[in-house]
């Protein structure tokens, strides 16, 4: 088995669009080749959740949306 642990684009240098495809198309080239994976930024906010709001983590809807997934 293959395991993607980590993944992301650095939101200041990609605009949103950019990174919606970005997701979108990583995403789907890792589930044609049945690669497990989870999205997460260690401090850098280029994962799922981009910014804190109320000492919780706020996801960031376009990655959602682009690989699949409903924000909470």
């Amino acid at each position: 088995p293959l395991y993607c642990g980590e993944f992301g684009v650095f939101p200041p240098y990609a605009p949103e669009a950019s990174r919606a495809a970005w997701f979108k198309d990583f995403g789907e080239i890792l589930a044609e080749n049945k690669v497990g994976w989870s999205v997460w930024g260690w401090d850098e906010g280029f994962g799922l959740n981009r910014q804190m709001k109320d000492g919780k983590p706020v996801w960031d809807a376009v990655v959602a949306r682009s690989l699949g997934l409903k924000a909470p």
